[in-house]
């Protein structure tokens, strides 16, 4: 209930605090299979949000342990807002023996083909360009299809976020979904290469660019968009 009442109320303020929405690719994302969406991160508190109101399909949000509160806010979180936590090394590194229990119910969510949205570099930072990616993405689908030899495959889906500047009021937001990667039951893929084409996929669905390049086409965007408010 709190869940879909707080659905429509984002839903309707993005209208406000953004001046352009364009939302492309939802129908990639194929409903009743086991998705492992992998995101960029450059809004650690809108990205979430913006991906929940504005896919069509219910989302799993995997999310690092120190953010979600206590041991109650946890539980809150996770039974009204399907929130997994993740207990990350480099804040959490007395208590990583818990993802076993994590990944767990992640593998339980894909069994019931559900999809886990995955912030794939382990961190949130303003910048238009992607950053490594984590191997957990690819240990999940690996361990899942490993575990549960009934699952024909599993697919990993590429979601770029775009902002022409996510701090600001009225600013413009670009939600694209890329061509899944399907993986099946035969597959020869290990976490290494598995995770090395999950980043191609992602880092094309954003901008296809390296740093430099990313960097400077990120201010010729925000001048444009200045200008255009000017007018």
């Amino acid at each position: 209930m709190l869940y879909k009442f707080l659905h429509i109320v984002f839903r309707l303020t993005q209208f406000i605090y953004f001046k352009r929405i364009k939302i492309e690719g939802d129908s990639k994302i194929l409903k009743n299979q086991a998705n492992l969406i992998i995101a960029n991160h450059p809004s650690a508190f809108m990205d979430p949000i913006l991906v929940g109101i504005n896919l069509s399909t219910p989302i799993y949000f995997l999310a690092a342990e120190e953010f979600m509160g206590g041991k109650m806010m946890s539980q809150f979180l996770a039974k009204n807002f399907n929130m997994i936590p993740i207990y990350r090394p480099s804040t959490r590194p007395d208590e990583i023996h818990k993802n076993t229990d994590s990944f767990g119910k992640c593998y339980e969510a894909l069994k019931q083909h559900k999809s886990i949205l995955i912030f794939a570099e382990g961190h949130s930072e303003t910048q238009p360009w992607l950053d490594p990616l984590k191997s957990g993405t690819a240990r999940i689908a690996l361990e899942f299809l490993k575990q549960n030899s009934e699952e024909d495959s599993i697919n990993i889906v590429p979601l770029g976020l775009n902002y022409s500047n996510p701090h600001q009021f009225r600013s413009t937001f670009y939600l694209k979904v890329g061509d899944f990667l399907k993986i099946n039951q035969n597959n020869d893929y290990n976490k290494s290469n598995l995770t090395e084409l999950s980043y191609e996929k992602l880092n094309h669905v954003m901008n296809g660019l390296l740093k430099e390049e990313a960097y400077w086409q990120n201010c010729l965007v925000q001048i444009l968009h200045y200008t255009e408010n000017d007018k």
